[in-house]
């Protein structure tokens, strides 16, 4: 692999990855994120007398939830992206 810094993933492929360490083999499921917010009195540099109110947000969790239908771009189908094994399939029927 060439010398990368920096690696985008799109909220399928994160839910991909979930299903997939998760072991996950059937079911629609959609990504989540759980957020924190905090106001806070900041100034727009340390120069500027003026104090403002701003905010601050973290991303304290992310997790997949199984959903009945798809939402376009966050949901993926584990049945398409993790498949059981043929020979776990068989074993099944």
């Amino acid at each position: 692999m060439a010398n990368v810094s920096k690696i985008n993933f799109s909220y399928e492929e994160v839910v991909t990855l979930f299903i997939k360490a998760l072991d996950l083999h059937e079911g629609l499921w959609s990504l989540g994120m759980q957020f924190s917010f905090q106001s806070k009195n900041v100034r727009h540099n340390a120069n500027d007398p003026k104090v403002v109110l701003g905010f601050l947000g973290t991303i304290d969790a992310m997790s997949i939830t199984r959903v009945d239908k798809v939402i376009p771009g966050i949901t993926v189908d584990a049945a398409k992206v993790n498949p059981l094994p043929k020979q776990a399939r068989k074993s099944l029927n």
